[in-house]
């Protein structure tokens, strides 16, 4: 019964479009901790070649793993690939597939390949399936659905948290005191909620821009909440260093702008160094703060396509491959370019643009050509170099949610909050494209001669 593999099917048919259906679904970090399974480890070698260790932070399943490259097509399927170095299984190999209907439905196809690395977890594969994978995965789907009918999502917690002792009260006084500042009482009555019911995910990492798109309120008002909420005590503020390819900053993330050391930063997901713009890629979120409650910032999936929504279509093509994907695009300018490669291919997406196009990967440099595509285009891909390409279709434009500090740093009410807030003397970032209007400043054009752009912003 060794190396035996057993395949998992489910499906649905969901009151959904898959474009709808897909940021839940495809958001491998939230599925994999609603199906309970435990929080990992990542390894990340400094050989860009060597692969990606992953292992469950449990006793109870002492599993380790590297990933094949995930692949996925916007908004139509995703696959992974694990082999395992440790534990009951060998190999697993998962797909999920949203197929539209021809009523406005979509039909989700969710199915795992297993083989067991041994007899007993042959015995062992079809009680998880059955017992614990199924009810939870039903669950799991049921919610997303749910969350997209009433075009909310879900912010309340599975279970009741439970907060420090004193949090309680400290919150009632948190919330009269945000409204004797003037803030609106209905959005303090949200964020108060949030903190003290909120699912986790939401509370490690808020951005207020999107927290005020899901409440359907204004993003300044929320912005300026949350920093009325950092002044009292019930939320920090970070400042993240975003790498311009996957979008992320993992720990290039600083609490006050003096803090920051440096004026390039390395990115261990993407392997690269990089520089940052303060309009563009230097953001601001917040999280709860831990005295209010305590939550750990938990990884459950290796790759996450939600992560880096940016990224349209990942594939990866072994030497000489040919496939066809048609991935839906919105209007706006992409480029498709691969990991190992020099150079990229420009594309526009617009609504006249030719519905088909033919994107080989060769050893020379990409056309340099502007390619023109239609809304949802098919591409015929083929790997005509000597070994495997993972090839990756990106929107260049950037997150309209982001709060940079570009932005945040002109506002009044933060410069009133938090005066201290400012890079120390001599660091330089780059500020790409900013109109100030000076009111109250003499010698500002002297000023910005003599000790240059960044320090005198």
């Amino acid at each position: 019964m060794t190396n035996q593999t057993f395949h998992f099917h489910r499906e649905w048919t969901l009151k959904a479009s898959p474009a709808a259906l897909w940021t839940a679904v495809a958001d491998t970090n939230r599925l994999d901790h609603d199906l309970n399974l435990p929080p990992i480890e990542v390894t990340r070698p400094e050989d860009p070649a060597a692969p990606t260790i992953a292992r469950y932070r449990s006793r109870l399943l002492p599993l380790a793993w590297s990933e094949k490259s995930t692949e996925w097509v916007y908004p139509q399927r995703y696959g992974a690939e694990r082999r395992y170095s440790s534990g009951p299984l060998h190999t697993l190999r998962l797909l999920a597939e949203l197929h539209p209907t021809p009523d406005g439905r979509t039909q989700l196809k969710y199915d795992v390949w297993m083989t067991a690395s041994n007899g007993f977890a042959a015995l062992l594969i079809p009680i998880f399936c059955n017992r614990f994978l199924a009810p939870r995965l039903e669950q799991a789907i049921a919610q997303y659905a749910a969350e997209i009918q009433n075009a909310a999502p879900t912010f309340t917690a599975a279970t009741a948290p439970i907060l420090p002792p004193g949090a309680p009260n400290r919150l009632t006084q948190i919330q009269q005191s945000l409204k004797e500042d003037g803030a609106d009482t209905i959005l303090v009555d949200r964020l108060i909620t949030l903190v003290r019911q909120g699912d986790a995910r939401w509370l490690t990492r808020i951005r207020p821009y999107q927290l005020a798109d899901l409440w359907q309120s204004p993003r300044r008002a929320v912005l300026e909440l949350c920093l009325l909420a950092t002044r009292a005590g019930l939320l920090d503020f970070q400042w993240e260093m975003l790498c311009p390819t996957c979008r992320n900053a993992g720990e290039n993330t600083y609490h006050n702008l003096h803090a920051i050391d440096r004026e390039e930063f390395y990115c261990p997901n993407c392997h690269m160094d990089y520089d940052v713009q303060f309009d563009q890629s230097v953001e601001l979120t917040f999280r709860v703060n831990r005295a209010i409650r305590s939550i750990a910032d938990d990884t459950y999936s290796l790759t996450n396509p939600m992560a880096i929504p940016h990224i349209i279509a990942q594939q990866l093509l072994p030497s000489g491959d040919q496939r066809t994907i048609a991935p839906l695009l919105d209007l706006g300018r992409y480029r498709v370019r691969t990991t190992s490669l020099p150079g990229a291919q420009s594309i526009v997406v617009h609504p006249d643009g030719p519905p088909q196009a033919n994107l080989p990967i060769v050893p020379d440099a990409w056309s340099g050509d502007v390619a023109a595509l239609a809304p949802q285009p098919t591409l015929q891909l083929e790997n005509r170099t000597a070994v495997s390409q993972l090839l990756l279709l990106e929107r260049l434009d950037w997150d309209d949610q982001i709060t940079t500090a570009a932005e945040v740093t002109t506002l009044q009410q933060f410069r009133d909050l938090f005066a201290n807030e400012a890079l120390r003397p001599g660091m330089q970032i780059s500020v790409g494209q900013l109109t100030i209007v000076f009111t109250d400043l003499r010698d500002s054009t002297r000023m910005y001669r003599e000790i240059g752009d960044a320090p005198a912003f």
